[in-house]
């Protein structure tokens, strides 16, 4: 019993784990892979008047297109760890500040970092806020 509610435990928490795709630097790669991408990244594109491919290449740079991505940890004495360098997080490594100040001007309240679909609206929309 205690074997089976184990196994169900692992099983329910890697399920919701996505990985990054098998090529990040090739964009029709990535969309063939993951086929929902294209059209949250389409819808994006068109809400916010941002290229496709400006986007992508920015969640390239920023994360490698990993989900949960973290900046790199400070080390005291070179291996006491310090903390992070910033609370960047998430496929588009957004700081808890902007990621507020996108969730309060976007409208989209429910918005996770490690959500590919809205990573890529708040890219769309820090790049139209940049360019006005």
């Amino acid at each position: 019993m205690m074997r089976l509610l184990l196994l169900t435990l692992l099983l329910s928490v890697t399920a919701c784990t996505t990985s990054p795709p098998h090529k990040p630097g090739d964009i029709c790669a990535i969309f063939k892979e993951k086929d929902d991408w294209y059209d949250e990244a389409k819808d994006a594109s068109k809400r916010w008047n941002s290229p496709i491919p400006v986007m992508m290449s920015i969640m390239y740079q920023e994360s490698r297109f990993v989900a949960k991505a973290k900046p790199p940890r400070k080390f005291w004495l070179g291996f006491i760890p310090a903390g992070r360098m910033s609370d960047a997080y998430g496929y588009a490594q957004a700081k808890d500040a902007t990621w507020k100040w996108y969730k309060d001007k976007s409208g989209n309240w429910g918005a996770d970092r490690d959500d590919f679909d809205d990573a890529i609206d708040f890219i769309g929309w820090d790049n139209n806020v940049s360019s006005r």
